[in-house]
C-alpha cells in the first residue's frame, strides 16, 4: 500500500498512517501465534457496532 501511495504521490494523514501500521503489526503478531487468524473477521462485530 505504501509503495502505491509513494508512486502516485498521495498524501496520507499521519494519524491514518499510524493506524494502518498498527493494524499491520497486530495482524502479523496474531498470525505468528495462529496462522489461521483473520483479524478483520474477529474485529467485524466491534467495527459494525461503532458505525
Amino acid at each position: 500500500m505504501f509503495s502505491l501511495v509513494a508512486a502516485h504521490r498521495v498524501y496520507l494523514d499521519s494519524s491514518f498512517t499510524s493506524v494502518v501500521l498498527s493494524v499491520m503489526v497486530l495482524e502479523g503478531f496474531g498470525r505468528s501465534l495462529d496462522p489461521d487468524l483473520d483479524l478483520f473477521q474477529c474485529a467485524r462485530p466491534y467495527l459494525l457496532n461503532m458505525v
